[in-house]
């Protein structure tokens, strides 16, 4: 254990105490890198960290790089317990003869469990069991009862079915093979089916009505 001002080939460890930051360096010798492990309480003193960062050395002393892609910080700056990275974060599971990268966060903020290249903020390749699933619809398909909506005429929608073998402004089975189901976009689409064929029974209803009234 070397005080002062030591040169970075004079030690393996240094225990620091001084106004900036307090803490003890674990140095790796064998590297021109000189990785270097870190206990410690941060610059402020108002949080503790686990770290890892290299260092860039000169002939007048050396100068720290710090690498915050590996910094595990605890304290009252973060509120509990924050991980700082610069590149993804990764999290493996089975030993480590196996290593899988079970989640990733990449450094975009995307999430991915399953996968490493997640294209959204979530992307789960496998199956989800929740209880309850909330999804945020910008516009509800209560548009279909507005006056102003273009209800088509069940001669059109059946035109319609004839010749392209789906509803009227919902996907093909080809476009949902390609592109997936979208939950929201596609529960509102539904909505606004049965909106529809509400109106369509009334539309129904109102035409029994004259029948019987002309008898």
């Amino acid at each position: 254990m070397i005080t002062g001002n030591p040169q970075p080939s004079d030690y393996d460890v240094q225990i620091d105490r001084n106004s900036e930051h307090t803490g003890v360096r674990i140095f790796n010798q064998n590297f021109a890198g000189r990785a270097i492990l870190l206990f410690g309480q941060g610059y402020g003193g108002k949080y503790g960290y686990l770290a890892h960062h290299g260092e860039t050395h000169v002939s007048t002393g050396y100068t720290q790089t710090y690498r915050p892609s590996s910094t595990v910080l605890t304290g009252a700056d973060v509120n509990g317990l924050g991980i700082v990275s610069q590149q993804d974060i990764r999290f493996s599971a089975g030993g480590v003869q196996d290593g899988t990268e079970r989640m990733v966060i990449k450094a975009n903020g995307n999430v991915g469990i399953g996968t490493t290249q997640p294209t959204q903020k979530l992307t789960i390749n496998g199956k989800i069991l929740a209880e309850e699933i909330q999804v945020v619809v910008d516009v509800p398909a209560d548009y279909v009862f507005n006056p102003e909506y273009d209800l088509m005429s069940l001669s059109e929608v059946s035109k319609f079915i004839e010749q392209s073998k789906h509803l009227p402004n919902v996907p093909s089975a080809e476009e949902l093979k390609m592109n997936g189901w979208n939950v929201g976009e596609m529960n509102n689409k539904l909505l606004e089916k049965v909106e529809e064929l509400t109106l369509y029974i009334l539309q129904l209803e109102e035409r029994i009505k004259l029948l019987e009234n002309q008898k």
